[in-house]
């Protein structure tokens, strides 16, 4: 046998090299997918619209969790909405649709007395942007697009626009979370940014 043919004898130094460098590899391996990790769950990507026909959307757990052409989890599946967006709802001609409880401006109620315009600390409590009114909220004159969004959605929930799908007290945890947390909790594990909120949101709405 020529001696370019004879084995190469491994010793234990080698044998211990290479399981070092297959550790190092592994290590490597783990850390990058660590640091790629999200902090914050992140919605889905723009493929997953795609089995969201006009008109329709899900819960908010379902709809972090969607896959193309699949339900949301639960078999409660896609719903029909009509939400309105609020530069929709901050519309005049709007006003009388305005669901009862809710007055865009000052009011004359049907026994004679006067209602007041209502403000978000009426419909979400003390706190952020508690004395300014919905539709001020909703005309940009307070607040980010995140609270335009969450007042027109408040609306939409209790005219019955987005049933089943998103209830005044989503909008109210969305609202209440954003303002203190800094994110939403949509589910355990599940933080929606105050963007995600809005972009989940504007699936609701139609008009």
């Amino acid at each position: 046998m020529n001696d370019d043919q004879t084995p190469t004898k491994l010793t234990t130094e080698d044998i211990a090299k290479g399981s070092n460098d297959a550790m190092e590899r592994r290590r490597r391996l783990l850390k990058a997918g660590i640091t790629a990790a999200p902090i914050l769950m992140s919605l889905p990507s723009r493929s997953v619209y795609a089995c969201l026909t006009a008109g329709t959307t899900t819960r908010p757990s379902g709809f972090c969790s969607m896959k193309v052409g699949v339900s949301s989890p639960g078999g409660s599946g896609k719903c029909s909405v009509s939400g309105k967006c609020p530069d929709t709802w901050k519309q005049v001609t709007q006003f009388p649709q305005w669901p009862q409880g809710c007055y865009p401006i000052k009011t004359k109620s049907w026994w004679g007395g006067t209602e007041w315009p209502t403000t978000c600390g009426e419909v979400f409590g003390g706190g952020a942007y508690a004395g300014s009114t919905c539709l001020e909220v909703m005309q940009g004159k307070a607040g980010a697009e995140f609270h335009r969004w969450c007042v027109a959605a408040h609306l939409n929930a209790r005219a019955g626009l987005t049933t089943n799908v998103c209830t005044i007290t989503d909008v109210w945890n969305m609202w209440t979370d954003c303002n203190t947390k800094g994110y939403y909790e949509v589910s355990a594990g599940q933080h929606w940014t105050p963007a995600d909120c809005v972009t989940y949101l504007k699936s609701t709405c139609t008009s």
